[in-house]
């Protein structure tokens, strides 16, 4: 499993800081415009969006907390401390690229369905099988 911490950024000023374990998805789910996501719909024309993986979950949950306190992005509601963070904060981010990401789902997708296709195989086998048995 991956872990990601992004934000967005627009007219260069981080507007947002969130956490997901599957960033294509929650792009996606972002730009949908449904519900709370609606709040993102003025920014996407100009928005830029990077990520920085994390190696597990708990380093994922503290580094979205510790950057919304610091930076207190305007469209985080939840989650922001009054006061300054005064903790020094050096990230390497990346640039999202969806391309970057569909390799990954395609290649899972390609497993999904050679074990789909294998099994699909085992019970036309056990079929064959069991005709075999019945007209004995």
């Amino acid at each position: 499993m991956s872990y990601f911490v992004y934000k967005y950024v627009y007219n260069n000023k981080i507007i947002y800081i969130g956490l997901t374990d599957d960033m294509k998805r929650r792009v996606y789910e972002h730009a949908s415009g449904v519900g709370i996501e609606s709040k993102f719909l003025p920014y996407l024309d100009n928005v830029e969006i990077y990520y920085h993986q994390c190696g597990n979950e708990t380093e994922m949950r503290a580094l979205e907390s510790l950057l919304i306190n610091h930076f207190k992005p305007v469209l985080n509601v939840v989650d922001i401390h009054r006061g300054e963070s005064t903790i020094a904060i050096e990230i390497d981010w990346v640039l999202y690229d969806e391309k970057s990401f569909t390799d990954t789902y395609d290649d899972e997708i390609m497993k999904i369905r050679r074990v789909i296709k294998s099994n699909e195989t085992r019970i036309a086998n056990y079929r064959t099988e069991q005709i075999g048995l019945d007209s004995s």
